[in-house]
């Protein structure tokens, strides 16, 4: 993982700074399940399983003032990440039926599953600290978020897919304001109003290719 932050005062009213981080990930794993029917052993093995995981983010803000007690702040930010992983081996072939009797069967399989995943996120605060002892605020966050995923299980006259969306619209916002008029007491009181529409998209029922 590595990290990148820029920050610069421009004059006395405005800040800025930006980041950006790196991550990436390699992971190997194996899988053994022991199956007992009918007194016969079943052996499944995927001896090995890769995954990779990598993600960006970007992220920009901005601060002015204060203009006679008033602060504004503004910053977005954006993630990407996809991860993406593999296996090939021998499974268990269970069908969707049985006859009365049927033994398991052991086949060759093909596992895959792709995760990508796109999040943007902005935010905006205002301060004002005139009012002696007090300070007024409000403040906005917005985000936007979408996942896709595809998940794979390539078997001889079992192959299964199924591809999964999701999407997301949130909002939160709030005000209210924060008093001390003694060292020891302060009160603070706000409003606040959150929305979150998400929506799951997927093609038909799941069923074997």
């Amino acid at each position: 993982a590595n990290s990148l932050r820029l920050e610069k005062k421009i004059n006395d009213w405005l800040f800025t700074s930006g980041g950006y981080f790196y991550s990436k990930l390699n992971a190997e794993d194996s899988f053994t399940d022991a199956t007992i029917s009918n007194d016969i052993l079943y052996l499944a093995t995927v001896p090995r399983i890769d995954l990779t995981r990598e993600s960006h983010i970007f992220n920009l803000n901005g601060l002015l003032g204060p203009f006679d007690g008033l602060t504004f702040s503004t910053g977005a930010q954006s993630e990407w990440t996809r991860q993406h992983g593999f296996g090939d081996g021998n499974l268990n072939g269970i069908a969707y039926t049985r006859p009365p009797g049927s033994n398991l069967a052991i086949n060759p399989a093909t596992l895959a599953s792709d995760y990508d995943q796109s999040t943007v996120s902005e935010t905006a605060g205002l301060r004002y600290s005139k009012i002696p002892f007090t300070t007024l605020f409000a403040d906005a966050r917005l985000k936007q978020e979408s996942i896709g995923q595809v998940d794979t299980d390539i078997q001889p006259d079992a192959s299964f897919l199924e591809n999964p969306s999701f999407s997301s619209q949130g909002s939160d916002f709030r005000t209210g304001f924060t008093t001390s008029p003694w060292q020891r007491v302060s009160l603070s009181s706000h409003y606040r109003r959150y929305e979150d529409d998400s929506h799951y998209k997927t093609n038909d029922v799941p069923q074997p290719l």
